[in-house]
């Protein structure tokens, strides 16, 4: 499935980055700018081709450095993890934006739909791109508690107002519906992520 994806070309790669940056900067103007064609919104859902080798190669290493890494089952092997993650994000990357649609549709929300879709997908390419200098210090010295943990805080904090107005310029339906987009995300992120850690945990493999 995932290879017959668009991929996005440098035109739209570089106009949608300079997008999400001005949303970043809460500049709804450039909500405008999001492309919500047909073409354009599965192009946004190509990019999980650039984001999920990058991020999960960096996620995996960084993690293997914590002592509790290897507290996995007994058999879970290095390629073991990875295809789970793999499997969580794409749940998570595909998933969301599908539990959206009922919700959109309550709040008479579906014109703008798209465009928040859009602007998510875009949004998380740019927010990895933050994380990797972080990510990339991590692994250059080992600290994961000082202050690369500190920026990496920072930047996961920054995501919840943003996508809040995110979803409050592309979606119009007021603050309710962007306060509950914001924690169906946050509340499906932990869910996924506690769901992967009891399988890696070693209680799932008695």
């Amino acid at each position: 499935m995932l290879t017959l994806l668009p991929m996005p070309d440098r035109d739209a790669l570089v106009h949608h980055v300079r997008a999400v940056l001005r949303l970043m900067r809460f500049d709804g103007a450039a909500a405008a700018d999001l492309d919500r064609s047909p073409d354009g919104f599965w192009q946004s859902f190509g990019l999980i081709l650039l984001i999920l080798p990058v991020g999960l190669f960096l996620g995996i290493a960084t993690e293997s450095l914590h002592p509790s890494f290897t507290a996995g089952p007994e058999g879970w092997s290095m390629l073991g993890v990875a295809l789970l993650a793999i499997v969580f994000s794409l749940a998570m990357w595909f998933g969301f934006p599908l539990l959206l649609v009922p919700l959109v549709r309550a709040f008479r929300a579906e014109a703008g739909y798209g465009a928040y879709v859009v602007g998510r997908n875009w949004s998380e390419l740019v927010f990895e791109a933050l994380l990797l200098p972080v990510r990339l210090v991590v692994l250059a010295t080992g600290d994961m508690d000082g202050f690369t943990a500190l920026l990496a805080v920072v930047i996961y904090v920054y995501w919840v107002p943003f996508n809040w107005y995110l979803a409050a310029v592309t979606l119009r339906a007021g603050a309710l519906l962007s306060t509950v987009v914001v924690l169906l995300n946050i509340l499906v992120t932990l869910g996924l992520y506690l769901i992967q850690i009891e399988l890696l945990s070693p209680a799932a493999a008695a």
